[in-house]
């Protein structure tokens, strides 16, 4: 009981403030026709965390470059070939770039090994320093810098090639990370595992993370009129969204946190964490 009624004060508290970003902080319009960079560890991160403002940018004419920095090829291992998966991956994100309205050209698949990105950091951040020097985006997509560490580090190293990209690429370019895992802590999921000492641990971990993001600052991006898109998006990724096998070892999204976590992203908003890279002289 009373965990609940704290999950229910943090929620509202945290809440509030996400309200707080949207109504005065939103994204301006002329920003949402710049061109971007959409940096994602796997395939549907860009879904989740930025897939109806990628389709506004779309639906403005801008262009947009989707990079996917792993191969798809762990995220139901042991239940079907790494090359089967991978290859149904690849073509499910071509299919949910289209319901983004990103073309298949503006699609790009670094392919490094899925949860092993970080044995293959130095040649990630030289293509993503190659795309950058090609495509010369105005802003860049990445996800958030101060995540929690669940299931792979892929997010973290990620975060920490585009940062050595950017620096080595050295032009000015305005950087939005989107939290994905960040939403997989309390109280935004309740995740009771039913011992004190685990509860305690979450809520440690959930006031931790929550209070860094409420310190860096949000930005929103109103979604309402792409929300569908978002969603049609999301679909194309069967092999997250549905069990292509009878079997309950076949995870969905849809089974993590009970669907809590699932639902946190059909909200009409979604939120960045927004800085300026500056070159240095």
């Amino acid at each position: 009981m009373l965990w609940e009624a704290l999950r229910h004060l943090g929620l509202w508290v945290l809440h509030g403030a996400l309200v707080w970003a949207a109504l005065t902080n939103a994204v301006r319009p002329n920003k949402l026709g710049q061109s971007a960079l959409v940096i994602s560890p796997h395939f549907d991160d860009e879904t989740l965390g930025c897939g109806g403002t990628i389709a506004r940018y779309r639906r403005n004419k801008a262009k947009v470059k989707v990079v996917f920095m792993t191969d798809g090829s762990r995220s139901h291992a042991g239940l079907i070939s790494e090359g089967e998966l991978r290859e149904i991956r690849a073509r499910e994100a071509l299919e949910a770039g289209k319901a983004l309205g990103v073309a298949e050209d503006d699609i790009c698949r670094l392919g490094f090994p899925e949860t092993r990105l970080k044995e293959h950091e130095a040649r990630a951040v030289e293509a993503v320093t190659d795309l950058l020097f090609r495509f010369q985006p105005e802003q860049v997509f990445m996800p958030y810098r101060r995540e929690p560490k669940l299931w792979s580090e892929d997010h973290q190293v990620t975060v920490r090639v585009v940062q050595a990209a950017l620096a080595r690429y050295n032009r000015p370019v305005t950087v939005y990370e989107y939290p994905i895992w960040f939403w997989y802590t309390w109280p935004w999921v309740s995740r009771t595992e039913g011992r004190e000492r685990g509860r305690r641990a979450m809520l440690r971990t959930g006031l931790q993370v929550g209070a860094q993001l409420l310190r860096d600052g949000l930005i929103a991006v109103d979604i309402r009129d792409t929300l569908d898109q978002k969603q049609a998006a999301l679909r194309q990724y069967r092999s997250q969204m549905e069990r292509l096998m009878p079997s309950p070892r076949w995870a969905t999204l849809g089974d993590v946190a009970d669907g809590q976590f699932l639902a946190l992203f059909f909200r009409p908003y979604e939120y960045y964490h927004r800085w300026q890279w500056r070159p240095k002289f």
